[in-house]
């Protein structure tokens, strides 16, 4: 966990996250985004979030 998000959780934001999901910017896009649509789907629709500090 980064320094930002322990400093998140440890004020209360809702963190959902996610560390390096590829060993560079593009691979990591391309893995991460299919977990991002979802996130923003859940939103969308009104599901709550599920924090992870």
């Amino acid at each position: 966990m980064t320094g930002v998000v322990r400093e998140y959780c440890n004020r209360g934001v809702d963190v959902q996250y996610a560390p390096g999901l590829g060993v560079d910017h593009v691979g990591g896009a391309f893995v991460g985004m299919p977990p991002a649509y979802k996130w923003l789907d859940d939103r969308v629709v009104g599901r709550p979030t599920t924090p992870n500090c």
